[in-house]
């Protein structure tokens, strides 16, 4: 039997021939590594975490989702491709550039707004920079389909060790 993984090898391989199994990864979710890797566009990923601004200063926004929620992952096979833990983009202003994740605490993410100050309380939506471990930690998704109609989706196997 010929099996075969990772999401880059499933998106950039165009023939399958004589592979019995592929385990593409996060193929289904995508992340910052895969559009580092050229793999998929910014848009193309579809697994964020909202956060909430809990704190600003004068260089960064701390939002209340860190490594436990995060990850400390900075990209694959401790490559250091990536900066930072993240991107943030604020959900009040459609289209808005997004502000890199650049330091990470168990509960708490830091992102450097350049000089757009964040509210107390505005909600970010983070793309991780890797989406497994993220998608791994969390116990529930909240799904929102193209019509914007939204389902919770409980992962049973959230924590689950046999």
């Amino acid at each position: 039997m010929i099996s075969v993984g990772c999401t880059p090898t499933v998106v950039l391989h165009n023939n399958f021939e004589g592979i019995d199994e592929i385990r593409p990864g996060n193929y289904v979710f995508m992340d910052l590594t895969q559009v580092m890797l050229a793999v998929c566009r910014y848009e193309d990923v579809g697994l964020a975490v909202l956060a909430t601004v809990v704190s600003c200063n004068d260089l960064y926004a701390i939002v209340d989702a860190g490594s436990k929620v995060l990850s400390s992952d900075r990209a694959p096979h401790g490559s250091d491709r990536i900066v930072g833990y993240g991107m943030a983009q604020r959900i009040e202003v459609p289209g808005s550039a997004g502000m890199l994740v650049t330091h990470l605490s168990e509960e708490h993410g830091f992102i450097a707004h350049g000089g757009n100050r964040l509210r107390i309380g505005e909600r970010v939506q983070i793309m991780p920079n890797h989406a497994c471990s993220v998608a791994n930690l969390a116990g529930e998704y909240t799904v929102i389909d193209e019509a914007g109609n939204i389902e919770h989706w409980p992962v049973d196997a959230a924590g689950c060790v046999r």
